[in-house]
């Protein structure tokens, strides 16, 4: 291996697009890309490692569906998301992103109609209109036509249990539509936050219980979310939530222990009120689920809140490792 190829394997790591370099390299000999997709086998194991989100997401081909953050999208959208309040699903072929300002006439026209809720047939497998700006739909680069997942997607049919479902394919599918009387309640906006805090944190619909004011960019995207004219969340350029200090205390609230928590030691409590970061050392329980990048509630033993931050490790790493960051404290 040539010095050449070890600084372009290092700035990879760096820039988190090591498996798009993989994935290059493994197109020159059939052995590596065998062994590529033998490495797909273990993705349950790699999610565990695999940040909330990276810069972009490249596709090279169907062996990029073996990426640890595909596995974690699909097991996350049939076991955290919940559909809105629609008889209808609208299921539109892929195009481009962001799949809302895609399709806006065709989901304002229906809206206006019918009580449905839209989503793609994709490459990821089913994505609902409102995740379109998350990661790693709304970074994705992905050619045309690429085949969709269909079993994906009749599984998602099946499992959210809608009344009726019309393929879209042009306006004799809006004719089809008008046969069903009920007005949409659809607000992409508020169907929005409510699903990617879902994603994000995990079931927590009290979270937003309250009234709902969205404050947006001057280019249309949501920037901050205020419940009872309390600030409690940001949005990040990876479509995510920073969390903000009431917000936390509702998730505290709504969340069972040890849902999103980082459990430190006495010694560091004064430290960590201070807002010096989580030292892994101090670090004595931890959310399994938690993940590089996640935003997270730091308690002490008694599961007081004493700090929010950004996960810098996952559990394993914060109970295992006695040098280094575990958590960035806000």
């Amino acid at each position: 291996m040539s010095f050449s190829e070890i600084k372009k394997i290092k700035q990879a790591i760096h820039e988190g697009s090591l498996w798009e370099l993989v994935e290059e390299r493994c197109r020159c000999r059939p052995e590596l890309l065998s062994a590529l997709k033998k490495l797909g086998e273990h993705k349950e194991f790699l999610e565990m490692f695999e940040p909330l989100s990276r810069k972009s997401f490249f596709y090279t081909g169907k062996v990029s569906l073996n990426r640890p953050i595909v596995y974690r999208y699909r097991k996350r959208i049939f076991e955290r998301y919940e559909k809105p309040e629609a008889d209808i699903l609208v299921v539109l072929p892929e195009s481009g992103r962001p799949y809302s300002k895609t399709y806006y006439d065709v989901i304002k026209k229906i809206s206006e109609k019918v009580n449905a809720h839209f989503v793609v047939n994709s490459v990821f497998g089913p994505v609902p209109v409102e995740f379109d700006e998350m990661y790693p739909i709304g970074q994705s680069v992905v050619p045309d036509e690429v085949e969709p997942e269909d079993n994906l997607i009749k599984e998602y049919i099946k499992r959210f249990d809608y009344h009726d479902v019309l393929n879209w394919k042009d306006d004799k599918t809006f004719e089809e539509l008008k046969s069903f009387k009920k007005k949409s309640s659809f607000n992409i906006d508020v169907q929005k936050i409510k699903s990617v805090a879902f994603y994000q944190f995990g079931k927590c619909q009290d979270l937003f219980r309250g009234k709902i004011k969205i404050v947006k960019s001057k280019n249309g995207k949501i920037r901050n979310v205020f419940v009872n004219d309390e600030h409690i969340l940001s949005v990040r350029n990876d479509g995510f939530f920073t969390l903000k200090m009431p917000g936390a205390k509702k998730l505290h609230s709504i969340l069972k222990y040890p849902n999103m928590r980082v459990v430190v030691n006495d010694d560091a409590v004064p430290f960590i009120r201070e807002g010096k970061n989580v030292f892994s050392k101090f670090v004595v329980e931890c959310d399994p689920e938690i993940r590089p990048k996640d935003e997270v509630l730091i308690v002490d033993k008694k599961d007081a809140l004493i700090g929010i931050g950004r996960a810098v490790m996952n559990r394993d790493e914060m109970l295992s490792f006695k040098k280094g960051i575990g958590v960035k404290v806000r």
